[in-house]
């Protein structure tokens, strides 16, 4: 299967081609700021409702504690310990339903009110329902707490819209990769790809760290409303524990008190009206809550997928030529790390073109990579090829212009 990456024709993008390297952008980086948006659900055991009311509960008394309190540490703590009577009645409340946000925070709100009504006067008490507001908006998760690293992929170079959104009114480039069995092989200088494999003992895997590692490639879906997510799953690791607790896993123990929904999906659902790009993600996998800073996400593809360029219809020559140049460096170096197992002439270039009856692009060979630099421009144009290399890329191009489907 052929997979695209339109680039426009950035400095940015040139020196990543260069180097052969894809960008695993963070959810806030995406274009769109429904991306990766999930529905949070709340739904789990009495247990986390307890430990949920007791997080809240403290949170309300910190932000409170002058106001409610007056400095007083007993009733401080007498606010704090009717998380018990809360949780369960908010449990008991909620039944068997998933929750959806606002749903907890009204139930949540009543229910607390109703357990303090007498303790405090009415001034208070409405101080006490606005600031519970505030508190449960900020604590309970967002697209912001969603983390997941994408590069994203197409399946189709032939959309004009595409070329218009994503490579810049066609004045950019798209990359070609190709790939066997759904797999992305990708690596790293650092060992920050996290997974596992087969060790050498029959039966047994390894779990660890690696420079290099193949991503699962997982088609974009496309729907009018986003994945459902237990929010519980974000909110587990921040609840208080005991130092016992801790040492005997409580909060992974308890993790499967919140049964899981769609959480995988998050990042690979977009809404309906996106369908046209025919999208193929990779994520980048992540150990726990740790986070990759923008340049530990940047990882260089597998020579074995790199296999050529098709420039947009309105590339302008400078920028061609540019192209041309990155691609001969990239090649060289997988050429130099290689030997003679690599062949320069097999990385191949296309155009697009506007289709002269539809609104698609057709795509047309333009060359290879010349083997070896003499100062000119490192291209060899389709009509210096030998006739069964021209028919091989006049093949592959009506493979790309098909949408991947060998005819």
């Amino acid at each position: 299967m052929f997979l695209f990456k339109y680039q426009s024709p950035s400095n940015l993008s040139f020196s990543a081609l260069k180097r052969g390297e894809i960008y695993f952008a963070s959810v806030g980086e995406l274009n769109d700021s429904n991306e990766c948006r999930p529905n949070f659900i709340y739904k789990a055991s009495l247990e986390i409702w307890q430990r949920f009311a007791h997080f809240i509960l403290f949170e309300i008394a910190i932000a409170g504690e002058h106001v409610l309190f007056g400095g007083n540490r007993e009733k401080f703590e007498q606010f704090v310990d009717l998380y018990d009577e809360i949780g369960a009645e908010v449990k008991k409340s909620a039944g068997l339903r998933e929750l959806s946000e606002d749903n907890l925070i009204g139930l949540f709100i009543k229910v607390m009110l109703g357990n303090v009504a007498g303790s405090y006067p009415e001034n208070q008490l409405r101080y006490l329902e606005e600031l519970s507001f505030a508190v449960l908006k900020e604590k309970l998760p967002d697209i912001n707490d969603v983390d997941r690293y994408i590069a994203a992929f197409s399946t189709d170079v032939t959309n004009p819209t595409m070329w218009g959104h994503y490579g810049a009114a066609d004045q950019g480039f798209a990359i070609v990769y190709e790939v066997d069995g759904n797999k992305l092989s990708v690596s790293s200088s650092l060992e920050i790809l996290y997974g596992s494999r087969p060790s050498e003992e029959e039966g047994v895997s390894l779990i660890g760290a690696w420079t290099d590692k193949d991503l699962e490639l997982e088609p974009v879906t496309y729907k009018k409303s986003p994945p459902k997510v237990n929010g519980f799953h974000y909110l587990v690791h921040k609840f208080h524990y005991s130092e016992a607790e801790y040492h005997y896993d409580v909060p992974e123990l308890i993790m499967g008190d919140a049964p899981l929904k769609d959480d995988h999906l998050v990042g690979l659902v977009k809404y309906s009206d996106w369908r046209y790009e025919r999208e193929v993600r990779a994520i980048l996998p992540k150990y726990g809550k740790r986070n990759f800073p923008p340049d530990l996400r940047s990882l260089k593809v597998s020579p074995k997928h790199v296999k050529g360029i098709v420039l947009g219809s309105k590339i302008s020559n400078a920028d061609a030529q540019r192209v041309f140049f990155c691609c001969y460096m990239l090649v060289s170096e997988y050429a130099k790390n290689a030997g003679e197992e690599y062949d320069l002439e097999s990385f191949s270039f296309f155009q697009a073109k506007a289709h002269q009856f539809e609104f698609k692009m057709t795509i047309k060979p333009l060359g290879v990579l010349k083997k070896s630099y003499m100062g000119s421009l490192p291209f060899k144009p389709l009509c210096e090829l030998e006739i069964p290399h021209q028919k091989l890329l006049q093949d592959k191009a009506a493979i790309l212009g098909n949408g991947n489907v060998v005819t």
